[in-house]
């Protein structure tokens, strides 16, 4: 291996490793899964890994961790669409011109953040993959998000989850998830993020909902653990979205 190959290998893994969320130490001789922020899981030889410095100075200060930053509050309401066929025109007429290697949650946070141009308030579908899920699909994502409307049926106000990306119309929560859970199994909804802990290995996803300003899993966390709702848009999060998912600059 060239010296320069060798540095851009080394370089993109040191890079990685600056953005980890968490890390699955597995059991016996599983391999490490070390859980990026943008949605990616890498996967690391034990021996490897636990002589890895940038991995275990992330596991100690995962153990030493303070309080995270207070977030600006505002208002929010949930629009509701008058019925199926505006929900329709918004799929159809949202952005396709996303970078092909772009990252859903940025992808999202554009969509929303237009809509919401149009005065429509929508809201965010999170979906987890658990580890077990991971680790018997050889699976390379830990999470998948996209907006989602509410709309007046005859049945009451429902829930339309749009994925520009992946499906071809707006879709209830389970077509959603089984576009991306090989075994079919449903995804329990669950209200806070530590409520994941419950289905680890007796299911494969779970699901969780936010407002629109949401924009990567640890605000669901930082919610969970300081109560402050994040109720505003963040300039400098939608405008590295503009440029990474659409390559545009704000």
């Amino acid at each position: 291996m060239s010296g320069f190959i060798f540095f851009l290998l080394f370089f993109n893994f040191t890079f990685a490793m600056s953005n980890i969320h968490s890390i699955d130490l597995g059991t016996n001789d599983e391999p490490v899964l070390v859980f990026l922020n943008d949605g990616r899981v890498i996967r690391r030889e034990k021996k490897e890994a636990l002589k890895d410095p940038i991995i275990n100075k992330f596991i100690f200060a995962e153990k030493n961790s303070g309080n995270y930053k207070s977030l600006i509050q505002s208002e929010y309401y949930k629009t509701v669409l008058p019925n199926i066929q505006d929900v329709e025109d918004l799929f159809q007429n949202g952005r396709r011109d996303y970078l092909e290697d772009s990252q859903c949650y940025q992808r999202a946070h554009i969509w929303a953040y237009e809509w919401r141009k149009k005065n429509i308030y929508s809201s965010k579908s999170w979906i987890f993959f658990t580890r077990r899920y991971i680790r018997k699909f050889n699976f390379e994502w830990w999470f998948h998000v996209a907006p989602s409307v509410h709309v007046s049926t005859d049945e009451g106000i429902k829930e339309r989850i749009l994925d520009l990306k992946y499906a071809s119309a707006p879709l209830k929560l389970k077509s959603w998830t089984n576009i991306f859970i090989r075994d079919g199994s449903d995804c329990p909804i669950v209200e806070k993020y530590t409520d994941q802990a419950d289905y680890p290995e007796s299911s494969s996803c779970f699901v969780m909902k936010s407002s629109m300003y949401y924009y990567q899993p640890f605000e669901l966390e930082l919610e969970e653990i300081n109560g402050i709702e994040k109720n505003t848009w963040i300039r400098e999060e939608v405008k590295q979205s503009y440029l990474q998912a659409f390559n545009q600059n704000l």
